[in-house]
């Protein structure tokens, strides 16, 4: 299925709600799985993953502690991208575990504000992000799963835009998947809804 930007953000938002996540959590997170699509990473995927993993759990229970670190098992990158753009900041440290981690890229490039020179690094076991203000890569691995963290800034480096995409490819099952959490927030059909729906037997033409 071949989604335009904004539908597969309405998507991605009506499935974080699903989950459970709060309404502030929701636009951040949808935020970043846009803009992972943008850059042509597999954000129907990854996200889809992180739901799969939040489910049935408590989403305060996936934050970071004043450490950076999981209070529980692991860390949510759209709660750890959430804290780290209230405060201005991210911790250069290792942080973690976190689950899909791709998805922290999107608020770091924000974090790292107007300054073009910047560059922030991510890293996970077999591969990293380097990430500046308008641009982001992938080296090595695609991290899937939890996966402790590195987050460094090497000081001014080059700063090189990348084409952004228009449009997001998913799968049928990615589509179904997101869908399917996404349906959670639809209010069962009720009596009184059915009565009312349709045109019934007046004809108004």
């Amino acid at each position: 299925m071949n989604l335009s930007l904004g539908e597969f953000r309405a998507l991605t938002a009506k499935a974080l709600r699903g989950v459970g996540y709060s309404w502030g959590l929701t636009e951040d997170g949808a935020f970043a799985a846009s803009r992972l699509a943008e850059a042509g990473l597999p954000a129907g995927d990854v996200l889809l993953r992180l739901l799969q993993h939040v489910d049935g759990r408590a989403v305060s229970s996936l934050m970071p502690d004043e450490a950076w670190r999981a209070r529980v098992n692991s860390l949510c990158p759209i709660c750890v991208g959430s804290a780290a753009t209230d405060l201005g900041s991210v911790p250069i440290d290792t942080i973690g575990p976190t689950a899909e981690p791709l998805l922290l890229i999107p608020f770091l490039q924000v974090v790292s504000g107007s300054d073009v020179t910047q560059v922030t690094t991510l890293e996970w076991s077999g591969g990293r992000s380097v990430i500046t203000p308008t641009s982001l890569t992938v080296q090595g691995d695609l991290p899937a799963g939890t996966h402790p963290l590195t987050i460094g800034v090497t000081g001014p480096g080059e700063s090189n835009a990348v084409e952004r995409r228009s449009r997001v490819d998913l799968s049928e099952e990615t589509r179904a998947g997101l869908e399917a959490f996404a349906h959670r927030t639809y209010a069962p059909a009720t009596e009184a809804s059915r009565d009312g729906a349709g045109a019934g037997t007046s004809d108004n033409d």
